[in-house]
């Protein structure tokens, strides 16, 4: 039903209840008012609600780029442990190697020391590729910390956007109840 006074429609139940147009305006410019408050509120809760979890992504990632540092960092001193050793290894064999030699007769010269000479390289090669692949574990997660620190540095940013973007959306739902409410008063009163 629409009323004849204001021209606004009457919900039904409302309809038969007499409201002075003082009234009217009233509850019409106030539930503008209400409306537009609501939302600003809604809109700076939504806004805090993505800042909360873009926080604690940023966090996570926080977390997962030391993990990783401190993987780079075990895996170093493993991949040194293990040359270590290795290197140890290689000196007892290359001195059975040469005792061996010393023991049968044989000296440093011509084939003998040939295959000793091979087997001192491809014992240094080896160390060098035990380090080699350390170093390259150590890198892939000293990489992987860099990706998690540009993660948790892109969610604070998001999470600060988030912020801001709930204060905008606030202003803009309370801009907007005003409006109405202003644009409801005017049609209510004849303008």
């Amino acid at each position: 039903m629409i009323d004849a006074n204001t021209g606004l429609r009457i919900p039904s139940f409302l309809q038969g209840v007499a409201f002075d147009p003082v009234t009217l305006t009233v509850l019409a410019v106030g539930g503008a008012l209400l409306g537009g408050a609501v939302q600003a509120v809604g809109a700076i809760q939504q806004g805090q609600a993505q800042a909360k979890a873009d926080n604690y992504n940023a966090a996570v990632a926080d977390q997962n780029a030391e993990i990783a540092r401190r993987n780079a960092s075990a895996v170093r001193d493993q991949t040194n442990s293990d040359v270590v050793t290795q290197a140890r290894e290689q000196r007892k064999q290359l001195g059975l190697v040469r005792a061996t030699y010393g023991a049968n007769g044989l000296d440093f010269s011509g084939t003998a020391l040939d295959v000793f000479e091979e087997q001192s390289l491809s014992a240094n090669y080896d160390l060098h590729l035990t380090q080699y692949k350390g170093n390259l574990r150590a890198i892939d997660y000293e990489q992987q910390a860099v990706g998690f620190n540009d993660s948790a540095n892109l969610s604070r940013m998001s999470a600060s956007a988030a912020t801001s973007a709930g204060y905008i959306g606030a202003a803009s739902a309370a801009i907007g109840g005003v409006t109405s409410a202003a644009t409801t008063r005017l049609r209510l009163s004849g303008l």
